[in-house]
Formats: C-alpha cells, sequence, structure tokens
C-alpha cells in the first residue's frame, strides 16, 4: 500500500470546511489560498479514489468517505488538546509518572500508607511497582525503566541523587519454645547449626549474613521463598529461623505465631535510601512522596526517619 499523504493540516482544513462550509472561508481562516485548499483535497482524493463531499453543493456535503475522514479529524482534535493539557499539567509538575523498584515485598508494609496520603495530593501522578533483586538496579534508573529506586546501600553513582528514608531494626524470628528464645540477645555464634528463611537475595543483599555472619565466619543454611507470611510460616513450622525488618513481624508475633529477638546487643540495624535520576530529583511530587514515606516511618515503631540534613547527596 502506498504511503499516505494524510496529515494533521488535511485533517485541520477538513473541519475548517465543515464547520464554515465554504472553500473561501476556509482558506481565509487557515491563512491559505483557495487553490491550496483545493490541491490539499484533491491530493487525498486522488490516494483514496473516492470524492470527499459534492463540489455543487453549499455547504459542502460530503459523501461516507469525507465523513470518516471528518471523524477521525474530531477524534484527533480530542486527543491533540487532552495530550497538550496533560503536557501543560506536566510542566507545573501536577502529573507524571512514578515507577518505583522494590527488591522486598516487606517494604510494601510501609509504602502502601505512604501511597493513601500522596494519591489524594497527586491524582494525576501515575504510581507503577517493579518488583524483584536487581543485580543493578541503578540500571533502571538510567535506562529509564524506573524513576525511584529503594536501596539499602548508600552508593552514590554519576547523575543520581540519594535520598535517605528511614532507619529501623532487624530481629531475628524465632518458633514457639525454640531454645534461643533463652536468650534476651542473639550473637553470632546462636545462629550455628540453623536454617536461615529468608527472602531469595543474594548474601551481600542480606544484613544479618554480611553484618553479622560473615564476619564471624559463620554460614548457615538457606532457604528462600517470596513472600513475609510465607517465611513466618516455614518458621512457626519449626523449619528455620529468618531475619526480618521488625515492623513486618509485629503484627505475627502479636499474635503469637512466632517470637522475636534482639540480634547483638547494639541491634542489628538498617538504613533504606531512595535514588532517583538527578534531572528528576527536585519533582515535587516526588520529594513530596519521599516526604510521605518518612513520616510513614516517624508514625510506626522500630523505624526512624534520618536526618533532614542528610537528605539529598548528589553522586559525583
Amino acid at each position: 500500500m502506498a504511503q499516505s499523504p494524510l496529515e494533521l493540516r488535511h485533517l485541520r482544513t477538513l473541519l475548517t470546511l465543515a464547520r464554515t462550509g465554504s472553500l473561501t472561508d476556509t482558506a481565509r481562516e487557515l491563512h491559505l489560498t483557495q487553490s491550496a485548499i483545493s490541491y490539499q483535497i484533491k491530493a487525498l482524493e486522488a490516494h483514496y479514489g473516492c470524492a470527499l463531499f459534492a463540489r455543487k453543493s453549499a455547504p459542502p456535503r460530503f459523501s461516507p468517505a469525507g465523513q470518516r475522514l471528518l471523524q477521525l479529524a474530531r477524534q484527533m482534535q480530542q486527543a491533540q488538546a487532552e495530550a497538550e493539557q496533560d503536557l501543560q499539567r506536566i510542566v507545573r509538575a501536577e502529573a507524571g509518572q512514578l515507577r518505583i523498584s522494590v527488591a522486598c515485598h516487606s517494604s510494601f508494609d510501609w509504602l502502601l500508607p505512604a501511597n493513601e496520603g500522596f494519591r489524594e495530593r497527586w491524582p494525576d501522578v501515575s504510581l507503577d511497582f517493579l518488583l524483584g533483586w536487581q543485580a543493578e538496579p541503578v540500571a533502571l534508573l538510567r535506562e529509564h525503566k524506573a524513576d525511584l529506586v529503594i536501596l539499602s546501600e548508600p552508593i552514590q553513582p554519576q547523575d543520581v541523587v540519594l535520598h535517605p528514608l528511614f532507619s529501623f531494626e532487624i530481629v531475628a524470628v524465632l518458633p514457639k519454645a525454640h531454645p534461643l528464645l533463652q536468650r534476651a540477645v542473639l550473637e553470632p555464634q546462636d545462629f550455628i547449626g540453623e536454617t536461615l528463611i529468608s527472602y531469595p537475595l543474594p548474601d551481600h543483599r542480606l544484613d544479618l549474613v554480611h553484618k553479622v555472619l560473615r564476619p564471624a565466619g559463620i554460614e548457615m543454611r538457606r532457604r528462600t521463598v517470596e513472600l513475609t507470611a510465607a517465611i513466618i510460616q516455614l518458621v512457626a513450622l519449626r523449619q528455620g529461623v529468618a531475619a526480618l525488618p521488625a515492623w513486618s513481624v509485629s503484627d505475627y508475633a502479636g499474635k503469637g505465631y512466632v517470637e522475636t529477638r534482639r540480634i547483638t546487643p547494639e541491634g542489628l540495624r538498617c538504613d533504606l535510601f531512595a535514588a532517583t535520576r538527578a534531572a528528576q530529583a527536585d519533582e515535587p511530587f516526588v520529594q513530596d512522596f519521599l516526604q510521605e514515606i518518612r513520616q510513614t516511618a516517624a508514625d510506626r515503631r522500630g523505624m526512624m526517619a534520618l536526618p533532614t540534613q542528610q537528605q539529598e547527596m548528589q553522586g559525583t
């Protein structure tokens, strides 16, 4: 099929002709000559092999083919108007998208409350989530596959801004009547011989492993599952022990399904960060979403928003 000559200017001509009912008025309104208008219409008729309207009717009576192009013209006019309105809202930072990369499913325990308040203030910002562990999470930003990445390590590559979010404690999760419950605090050697039930993450992404066990030269058997509820279930069935954020296990412990213990006397703490592209870091809706997360953390037991003076660190 030959390439279509149809362009937006042709559709605009047909709309104007249908409204004015006159080639002369159409040419005047579009700042064209009448011969230029006639040439546009004849080019379309030659391409499609049919007349678009009856020449001797006043006003022009559009043929079925002409009516179909008029329908298309009106649809395109509406789509163009909506797109331009969207662009204006984006320029005013009232609209956009925020695709968030999250490696840990337990993050939804604090992400969902943050989302509720955010959506009320930014109804025209589309939120989406990318789940699962990423070997190079910052690459998602560079490839424009994500707009915000949740990190547990304060890496600072170029063109990326790091936003500290909050700190939380990771606790050991044990089945009821487990011998280790006799201890108020667990040390590295207490995990010898146990099976660690965890999310399917590499060792360097598990704080218990790379901050506590590995420095002490201790290796544990591993069993991995995707969901927090499944980890709790396996621990309750005495299939192993776990190390989870205190916020994600508090409800289960409160119902008596499992027990928790502090890891090391000072506690095993983890800081969470958000990374964004430098060009998007100061977007009002991005900053508001980050602040909503910090407020959610401040309202939850065991979570502490990180100091505000650290809240924007750009890589060099």
